[in-house]
């Protein structure tokens, strides 16, 4: 019985993690509030989320670090993400034109909007992993939405869950949102981008050791 309540028993590691998601959460929504901070605080979620995923570090102490470092180009990623995905959004709903040349307008529209909503799966997994510019982040996140379609649809699936389940769910339920509404999901993601980001890092560490030897030489 003192085997199943060990500290590196399956039992405790996951209440252990359960407790590490809830404070992710409440943390995440502590920095959403502002508004312009979303975009940092996403980011910092998933540096977090990542960290538990691999079993590395502390959640706040690791939050508020990727929280600050990223502050500045993860607040105009989040500008123009959700700029570009609240435009496209406004006007299918609200494009009154009507025939054949409307239909395709909104499907044109439609498409950018998923378009840009695929980039959100990825552009603040990648700003909190990876040092780059603001463009190639972008370009990036584009690019690997495409290269990891399935991926992508199903961390799309998994960020919208949240939104849907405000409408589903009674009001009794809420405090399940509240405590992992942004944690889960984004844990749940970190779970399908982890090998990935994996792969990326051995081939920029590779890079580096070659352009190292390139240099000694």
């Amino acid at each position: 019985m003192g085997g199943f309540f060990n500290y590196d028993s399956p039992l405790i590691s996951g209440l252990g993690k359960l407790a590490d998601l809830v404070i992710l959460n409440l943390l995440t929504l502590l920095f959403c509030i502002p508004i312009v901070t979303i975009g940092a605080s996403l980011t910092a979620c998933h540096y977090v989320a990542l960290k538990i995923r691999r079993g590395e570090g502390y959640v706040i102490k690791n939050f508020w670090k990727s929280f600050r470092e990223n502050f500045k180009q993860s607040t105009v990623i989040w500008l123009v993400v959700s700029v570009c995905m609240m435009f496209s959004i406004y006007v299918v709903l609200f494009f009154n034109v009507e025939g054949t040349m409307a239909s395709i307008s909104r499907g044109v529209l439609f498409a950018a909007t998923v378009f840009w909503g695929f980039i959100a799966c990825w552009v603040f997994p990648l700003q909190s992993k990876f040092a780059n510019t603001i463009k190639n982040t972008i370009k990036n996140s584009f690019l690997l939405s495409f290269k990891y379609l399935f991926r992508t649809i199903l961390m799309l699936v998994i960020n919208l869950l949240p939104v849907v389940l405000i409408f589903v769910l009674t009001f009794q339920w809420y405090s399940l949102l509240f405590m992992f509404g942004f944690s889960v999901p984004t844990y749940l993601c970190a779970m399908l981008y982890d090998k990935k980001f994996e792969e990326l890092e051995e081939m920029i560490l590779q890079s580096q050791a070659e352009e190292a030897e390139e240099g000694a030489n």
